[in-house]
């Protein structure tokens, strides 16, 4: 927590410094989120979900050369405080490429902020099927992202260690392949279609999939996976939904979920979700979750108040209160 603090300070501090000079080419940001929650399992409790705080901007002298530095504090990691983005992105006519620590692109739910998305948490197999799950969701590469014509098509192209965000000493890489390619229909302002498609590889070596496998059974083998995605704007109301399956030499893990938004006033948003999420570890169930939610919008998503609950119809049960405050 000391870090996290020391941190903050020195991003104020700086801010202050460039304030006075005239000379800011950067911006800072973070957000809190504080949640209250009970489970079937017997966990309850008040907890800090997650802080993050990050800085981005232009190189000094250089208008096409930018940076991002992220941070992020979690209650489940024993308090510790983790670095996870750290790239620059040289940017051109048509896209950029982003060379770094960062998120590879797969699946439109996780690069959505975790604060912008109308649920509590991203659906059990985006967290879990998703380019290095154990990680963060970081990894160590080169990314390519084009807009060929216009923006209505986007594509991106990958190339990562495969290892994961550098938590530990360097291992040899596990070379990780990624696709990502996806298409933007605006009918007019309130009225859009979003299609796309994700793939990757690799050939893995003793990787940690426990996320599918459950604990202490590291693999080894072909690692193939690829996912489709969707999300219909109309009006007030959103509806988004994915399918991801990741072939594991012969084995087959996959999932879906999908979620319908309705934004009934420029505060409020009630959201039902159902996902499923079929791993390979047998001490797991693998049923339908069914939850449903409300959200009442403050200041927009700078300050947001988040209630939900759901249940597998077989005696589980989760709900939860999240309060979500921005920091600038």
């Amino acid at each position: 927590m000391k870090l996290l603090i020391t941190l903050a300070l020195s991003v104020l501090l700086f801010q202050s410094g460039f304030a006075q000079t005239g000379r800011i080419n950067y911006q800072w940001n973070g957000y809190g989120q504080f949640r209250l929650y009970k489970n079937s399992s017997g966990s309850q409790g008040l907890m800090v979900r997650r802080i993050k705080l990050w800085v981005k901007g232009e190189a000094p002298g250089y208008s096409n050369l930018r940076f991002k530095v992220q941070g992020d504090f979690e209650y489940k990691d024993a308090e510790q405080f983790r670095l996870l983005d750290a790239y620059g992105d040289f940017t051109f006519k048509n896209g950029y490429l982003r060379f770094g620590q960062q998120t590879p692109e797969f699946s439109l739910q996780r690069l959505q902020s975790d604060w912008k998305i109308p649920l509590l948490e991203r659906a059990s197999v985006i967290n879990s099927l998703i380019p290095a799950a154990q990680t963060s969701a970081r990894d160590v590469g080169l990314q390519f992202h084009l807009a060929p014509f216009t923006k209505m098509w986007q594509i991106s192209f990958g190339v990562y260690d495969g290892k994961g965000a550098k938590i530990a000493v360097a291992q040899k890489p596990d070379f990780l392949y990624t696709f990502r390619s996806s298409v933007n229909l605006s009918f007019s302002e309130n009225y859009s279609l979003h299609l796309g498609l994700s793939g990757m590889y690799r050939d893995a070596h003793s990787a940690d999939f426990s996320k599918i496998f459950g604990q202490g059974k590291p693999f080894t083998g072909r690692d193939l996976r690829f996912g489709v995605e969707s999300l219909l704007k109309l009006a007030k109301i959103e509806i988004q939904a994915e399918y991801l399956e990741a072939r594991l030499s012969d084995k087959k893990a996959y999932g879906f979920y999908t979620y319908v938004n309705y934004n009934f006033s420029g505060k409020n948003q009630i959201v039902v979700n159902v996902q499923k999420f079929a791993d390979l570890n047998p001490k797991t169930k693998d049923d339908v979750w069914v939850t449903a939610g409300y959200n009442h919008l403050y200041l927009k998503n700078k300050v947001k108040l988040m209630l939900s609950g759901g249940t597998q119809f077989d005696n589980d049960y989760s709900i939860a209160a999240q309060l979500q405050i921005f920091f600038n």
